[in-house]
């Protein structure tokens, strides 16, 4: 049995697809980053604000609610806080701090206008290519759905954190107006 002929337009074709698929999943990451950043931004707001508030009503926050709203509150309110930072803190951590890449090695780069390579058929070249940046591929995309993964459970903590503070708001409305 013989080994078939290398079909060069073939190689050339496959390349293309990874760098293609490459750069799909640059973009992709590109996308969670910017997500990431966004809803960093967006609880650090609210946090700055719940402090800011916290610190400008003091003791006077829950005046004229029952004891255990008083307390019922407080417990909601300090809980979203807590719940809303350890998002923030997951967010930059698990996705927005800068993972080290897997990409052809410079030592092999360096050696690509010697006779080693420049001597080598241009088909071999290319799957050589092509096997380095599938490696980066596979990483990529293993890096990129632990992003996604980390992120949604972020958007999962800052949902919680909300209805925390909407639970408080809430408790406080029907002791002021229905009590």
């Amino acid at each position: 049995m013989s080994t078939p002929e290398i079909n060069e337009a073939t190689v050339s074709e496959l390349l293309s697809t990874v760098r293609g698929l490459l750069k799909d999943e640059g973009d992709r990451e590109a996308s969670l980053n910017t997500r990431a950043s966004g809803l960093t931004g967006f609880v650090g707001l609210i946090l700055s604000l719940a402090a800011a508030a916290g610190a400008g009503l003091g003791k006077d926050a829950g005046a004229g609610l029952d004891h255990g709203v008083r307390v019922l509150s407080g417990i909601l309110v300090a809980g979203a806080l807590v719940t809303l930072a350890a998002a923030v803190v997951l967010v930059v951590a698990k996705v927005l701090l800068p993972k080290r890449g897997v990409v052809i090695a410079t030592s092999e780069a360096v050696r690509y206008p010697t006779w080693e390579f420049i001597s080598q058929e241009h088909v071999m070249i290319q799957g050589r290519l092509m096997s380095g940046l599938l490696n980066s591929l596979e990483v990529d995309r293993r890096r990129n759905a632990l992003k996604a993964m980390w992120l949604s459970r972020t958007y999962t903590l800052v949902c919680i954190g909300l209805l925390l503070v909407a639970s408080a708001g809430v408790a406080g409305t029907l002791d002021r107006y229905v009590a």
